[in-house]
């Protein structure tokens, strides 16, 4: 007579982690479908020239791979989560945002969310350590195509 709780727990995770799957999936899709209308990919130029400006920014730059890792993990959050926001709503009369696709909303602002964060955190902990990391001013925000 115990198992049935276990049984429900059990249930309830293969739906969390399927649920947390499919929605990647949709936002694959959703991106996919509108792709050739919207998006505007930067040359190859203009990333290494940024590359090549970060790594020469940092006067003595500790941990420069850790940091390009870094650096690439929140601009890729960042890029995403800006994508799924524009796919998931639509803008009305008055700029009155209608929220098209939910599951895609909510996966966009977890993912601006973590960019966020993560970007606070190791700017807070290279500035303890003394690593001279730029991220004070986030990538994303300053990188003109």
């Amino acid at each position: 007579m115990r198992k049935y709780p276990l049984f429900g727990g059990s249930i309830c995770a293969v739906v969390l982690i399927v649920l947390a799957s499919l929605t990647n999936v949709v936002g694959y899709q959703t991106v996919q479908i509108t792709r050739s209308s919207i998006l505007a990919y930067p040359s190859e130029n203009t990333f290494s020239r940024s590359v090549e400006n970060i790594v020469k920014k940092g006067d003595h730059l500790k941990h420069p791979l850790l940091f390009l890792i870094v650096y690439f993990y929140l601009v890729a959050h960042s890029f995403r989560g800006w994508i799924l926001f524009e796919h998931s709503i639509s803008m009305g009369a008055f700029y009155k945002i209608e929220i098209k696709h939910p599951l895609l909303f909510i996966r966009a602002c977890w993912l601006i969310f973590l960019a966020e964060f993560w970007s606070t955190f190791w700017q807070r902990l290279s500035s303890e350590l003394g690593w001279n990391w730029s991220l004070e001013n986030p990538p994303w925000y300053t990188m003109h195509v």
